[in-house]
């Protein structure tokens, strides 16, 4: 296994042991000439497999296209039990379905951190376009 890879899939499993009150989504002020949205780990994670995997058909900023629908919209009306199924089983609607991403093991990891991400679009933390990864919090003083 290469480097990068693991590299990708230790910090899923550091991702995943960070409960929902610690993601971080910090987005300058509107008008600002500030950078992106800074993001925690998960949320950032998640929105690099949706820019990957889904943006093909829900458009890169999860705002949708002709044949598939607006996750922002879309993802604010479900749980994440409703998501998960959803992604294990795939969608029929009446547009091409949307592929059964549990047989997916590149996609199937990281339901907690797609759901970061696009929780985080549809509660309007998080502004469209790429998101940077925040820093990680300060540890408190070293012990000697």
């Amino acid at each position: 296994m290469s480097a990068l890879a693991l590299l990708v899939l230790s910090a899923a499993a550091a991702a995943q042991s960070v409960p929902e009150s610690a993601r971080r989504v910090d987005c300058p002020p509107a008008g600002s000439d500030a950078a992106a949205c800074r993001v925690d780990l998960s949320t950032y994670l998640g929105y690099r497999v949706f820019a990957q995997f889904c943006s093909r058909c829900h458009a890169l900023d999860a705002l949708g296209s002709s044949f598939a629908p607006n996750l922002v919209e879309r993802i604010g009306s479900m749980d994440k039990s409703r998501f998960v199924f959803l992604m294990e089983r795939g969608y029929a609607g009446s547009s091409p379905a949307m592929p059964v991403w549990g047989e997916d093991p590149y996609v199937s990891r990281y339901y907690e951190e797609l759901w970061a991400y696009l929780s985080a679009r549809a509660s309007g933390k998080l502004l469209a376009g790429e998101p940077a990864l925040a820093e990680p919090a300060a540890a408190g003083p070293a012990s000697p």
